[in-house]
């Protein structure tokens, strides 16, 4: 009876051990979210910003507040993109084939300064920009600043989040963790001219 008594509570321990590993993963995934790979030192820290904080910036002021998604014109427009949120490239698809990550490779878009700064002449108002989850708004705002813009937000957790990384679950590799769309914040599949980019075909 008594050894009963211990193998159950034996097992119970290590169950409950188990259960906390896996809790402390999740929550050391969350505290990690904002990691350095897609927070950029070239602005002030607290301009790099979640997609919540970008959503209230924008509601306070919408006339002020400009959304810059640098994914590719692919992305925005099958991927979905925020309303209001214009599309300037950062990098592009090629034809090329990356045989290691299995998906086309992308090059930087040698219009990207050029193109901003024809859509956007006025360096001093208020810009936030994003892209997937992070890694190329990190990298163009440096370019931006360079470039003369003062104002600039880095939306770090980008529009679709950041993939799972625990191979036990069901949404393993999938972008289900953070990100504006995660969130339940306003997206959509429709295009519009004024927000979409319409230089594709003329980049060499």
């Amino acid at each position: 009876m008594r050894k009963g008594i211990v193998s159950v509570v034996s097992l119970l321990l290590l169950v409950g051990i188990c259960y906390a590993k896996r809790s402390c993963d999740y929550k050391c995934l969350l505290n990690k979210a904002v990691d350095p790979r897609r927070i950029t030192t070239a602005i002030p820290i607290d301009h790099n910003i979640d997609a919540f904080t970008a959503y209230k910036m924008y509601k306070e002021n919408p006339d002020k507040v400009i959304f810059v998604d640098l994914r590719t014109p692919e992305e925005f427009q099958v991927v979905g993109h925020i309303p209001w949120s214009y599309n300037i490239p950062f990098k592009l698809f090629t034809s090329q084939w990356d045989p290691v990550h299995h998906k086309f490779k992308k090059r930087t878009n040698p219009n990207f300064v050029k193109d901003f700064e024809k859509k956007f002449p006025d360096k001093n108002k208020i810009y936030v920009i994003l892209c997937r989850s992070g890694h190329r708004s990190s990298h163009a705002i440096p370019v931006l600043l360079k470039a003369g813009y003062k104002n600039l937000y880095n939306m770090w957790e980008g529009f679709e989040g950041l993939k799972i990384p625990y191979k036990f679950a069901p949404s393993y590799g999938k972008r289900y963790l953070d990100g504006w769309r995660n969130k339940g914040l306003p997206w959509t599949y429709k295009q519009d001219p004024e927000h979409s980019y319409l230089n594709y075909s003329k980049v060499k």
